[in-house]
């Protein structure tokens, strides 16, 4: 699998972390992503209740290790992470505004739940993916939930890093992700990739990510259309020639 800065799939890792939730600084998160194939990475953080009482929260720190300069043509977006909310506390929670990422696009992930949530949260406005469900129980993620999914645009997330640890807990994941690409393939829902990569060993290159998501039935047209997929949600219906077009310009204006 290899990867173009026009390539109609952009390879996006939808899901690291950087300091101080790993030993990892966002910058080298990014230049080693880069130097391994990659277009992009979402930086994923928690929400803090704080945010409700301080701009600057631990929720930001990580992006004070930003570069001066992201490199040309490479996507760097924040992934507000979301854990258990009852549904007015999400809601309010998505449209709090943190003052130093106003400059990073930002996509709201919602670590999944039971059915019922998990039903709840693929039909909430804002909402870009769902998240962890290696974690969550048995047929969490329903026929329904697929409708759901296909309808409001959200993604569904496959988290490799549930596949490192060994025996159950590695055979449960890879049951869900096997009953999430069933499901995928007939209701046309889309699927993010992240690595959960929390340093920057951690990150695997595409052509690693195709071999593990094989295991589970992903062919490479869909590893591609997975890794490109926080692009889409982002920027819908546009081309990437278009959007890489838009960012010169503005760093010309610069």
């Amino acid at each position: 699998m290899g990867t173009s800065r026009t390539s109609k799939c952009p390879y996006i890792d939808a899901g690291v972390f950087a300091y101080p939730l790993s030993h990892t600084t966002t910058n080298r998160m990014i230049l080693t992503a880069q130097k391994l194939g990659f277009d992009g990475l979402i930086i994923r953080e928690p929400w803090s209740h704080d945010t409700r009482h301080s701009s600057l929260s631990s929720s930001s720190l990580s992006f004070r290790s930003l570069p001066v300069s992201i490199p040309q043509n490479f996507f760097v977006i924040y992934g507000r992470v979301y854990s258990a909310l009852p549904q007015r506390e999400l809601k309010r929670a998505m449209q709090t505004k943190e003052s130093p990422l106003q400059q990073l696009p930002t996509l709201h992930i919602i670590d999944a739940g039971d059915t019922a949530y998990n039903r709840w949260v693929l039909t909430t406005p804002g909402v870009s993916i769902l998240s962890r469900m290696y974690a969550a129980p048995r047929q969490a993620f329903d026929h329904i939930c697929a409708k759901s999914a296909a309808e409001h645009g959200i993604c569904v997330d496959i988290n490799l890093r549930a596949l490192i640890s060994k025996g159950a807990l590695r055979q449960k994941a890879l049951r869900q992700y096997e009953n999430m690409v069933t499901l995928a393939r007939k209701y046309e829902f889309g699927l993010t990739i992240s690595s959960g990569a929390k340093g920057y060993l951690g990150i695997c290159t595409p052509r690693e990510i195709q071999a593990i998501c094989s295991l589970f039935g992903m062919d490479e047209d869909m590893v591609a259309h997975a890794l490109s997929a926080p692009f889409s949600l982002l920027y819908p219906h546009r081309p990437v020639r278009y959007v890489m077009r838009e960012c010169d310009d503005r760093e010309g204006e610069e």
